[in-house]
């Protein structure tokens, strides 16, 4: 597989723009359906077979987050009078969280309504090659809010400050269930009862808040994957296929049905995923790993990889060089990696290690910076190329 060459900056705005003018693109919305129509056209028109896959999801990600974050505040309450009851709700809760946000099981949210959402899939074109590459990134649009409007520290996000409150009640419940009292242990439980209290109100509020215009988170995304298709030309060495999302925004739950409904067909052949992140400012990074609570550690030669490609390729003009980063948010490589499969996410960074404009009302095309959007889609393609070589001397030994 060759992916090289020179990326059309008008061919790539316009890819952004046109995504951005569906307005509004929230998961299970009109404007999500008619963007993966648009998507899928677009695909087509590259000669790729295109199947849009109807998935139902849960949209009211806020919502999902309240409800746990308010029935840590209730376990958290009950605790002080019957302790063996608040410790089991709140043992109950942090599992259902964690294996909520990492898209594994969803407990909690099996409570709230489901509406349709889509994944729009470009098959390969060597269905004969050793290695499948599947290149994903998400078409819908993050909601902005109050919390989203705030720059947390490096580190932490919404999704960790909720499970470390929830994890923070367990040993202090299960003091209580000791028959220990103080004024010290009060107030110890006091501090993230009120923590969740605060957060499940802000996760409310952005259910109800603005959506974000969404050029760089992650219309970016979009057109670097876009753009590889485009510049592909097989040696039959990969077959390249293409996952454009949607429900991202909702837990991502878009990448998670895909993995489950085509399971078995995974297992077929060796897989790789290459996700695509917002790319559209900051510096051209290789997430070594990611996740909303832990990292999952993406595949290692993948990481050996773009290692290698960071050392030895200079940037475009205008690009800052590549970097590996530890992600503290979620991904589809990390969905991917918990799926048991070969991934690594590729975004673009501040200095601070933040998504430039993410989930804020002034994510406008206007301010990508097109250097940075070149330098991720050269450092994707240059490692598929790499995984080809790979997969082409591992067929030959």
């Amino acid at each position: 597989m060759i992916i090289s060459g020179v990326m059309d900056e008008l061919r790539s705005l316009r890819d952004i723009n046109e995504l951005c003018s569906f307005a509004d693109r929230v998961t299970g919305s009109d404007a999500e359906r008619r963007a993966a129509e648009w998507l899928g056209g677009e695909l087509r028109g590259l000669g790729r077979r295109v199947t849009i896959e109807p998935i139902l999801v849960h949209p009211q990600i806020g919502l999902i987050y309240a409800l746990h974050c308010g029935l840590g505040v209730v376990a958290s309450l009950l605790g002080q009078s019957v302790p063996a009851a608040g410790f089991g709700l709140i043992l109950l809760v942090s599992t259902a969280f964690y294996l909520d946000v990492n898209a594994r099981r969803y407990l909690l949210r099996r409570l709230l309504f489901r509406r349709a959402s889509q994944n729009v899939i470009a098959h390969g074109t060597a269905p004969e090659a050793p290695l499948r590459v599947i290149v994903c990134a998400n078409y819908d649009a993050p909601r902005t809010g109050i919390l989203a409007s705030r720059r947390l520290p490096r580190g932490t996000s919404q999704t960790r400050l909720i499970f470390t409150c929830l994890i923070a009640l367990l040993p202090l419940l299960g003091l209580r269930m000791l028959n220990l009292e103080g004024n010290l242990l009060n107030v110890a439980q006091l501090l993230p009862t009120l923590a969740l209290l605060l957060l499940g109100f802000l996760t409310f509020e952005a259910t109800t808040s603005r959506v974000s215009p969404a050029a760089n988170d992650n219309a970016t995304g979009i057109a670097g994957a876009l753009e590889l298709v485009r510049r592909a030309h097989g040696d039959g060495s990969v077959d390249l296929w293409v996952l454009l999302s949607g429900a991202d925004q909702a837990g991502r739950a878009g990448i998670r049905e895909f993995l489950s409904a085509h399971r078995d067909e995974l297992k077929e052949r060796p897989t790789a995923f290459v996700a695509l992140g917002p790319i559209g400012s900051g510096s051209p990074c290789y997430e070594t790993s990611s996740g909303p609570v832990v990292g999952f550690p993406a595949d290692r030669r993948m990481v050996e990889l773009c290692g290698l490609i960071a050392e030895t390729t200079d940037p475009p003009d205008g690009a800052s060089a590549f970097r590996a980063r530890h992600s503290h948010s979620g991904s589809a490589a990390a969905v991917a990696v918990s799926f048991g499969h070969r991934a690594v996410a590729i975004s673009c960074r501040d200095a601070s290690g933040l998504i430039p404009h993410s989930q804020r009302p002034d994510d406008l095309p206007e301010l990508i910076d097109l250097g940075a959007l070149e330098g991720a889609v050269n450092l994707a393609g240059t490692l598929i190329e790499q995984l080809g070589r790979d997969a082409a001397r591992a067929t030959r030994a």
